[in-house]
């Protein structure tokens, strides 16, 4: 499961369970929360059945080959 946060009010275009490819627009970076600009937060987990809650065993994601660290930007 992939949580983006943040993203702005109504620009998500895609749907649950919806297949993406890299290049596909997901949405728009958005500016909530204690920030003075856009942002975007990033949450990767293993599924947890029935509902995803986001309490599952944290998946550590490259980046250009790097794996962030909580609080890192990337």
């Amino acid at each position: 499961d992939v949580l983006l946060a943040h993203l702005k009010q109504s620009s998500v275009a895609v749907t649950v369970g919806e297949r993406v490819a890299v290049g596909d627009r997901l949405g728009e970076v958005g500016n909530t929360g204690a920030t003075d600009e856009p942002h975007l937060h990033l949450s990767v987990q293993q599924a947890v059945d029935p509902q995803p809650d986001f309490g599952g065993t944290p998946v550590h994601v490259r980046f250009d080959g790097r794996i962030l660290a909580r609080g890192q930007c990337l």
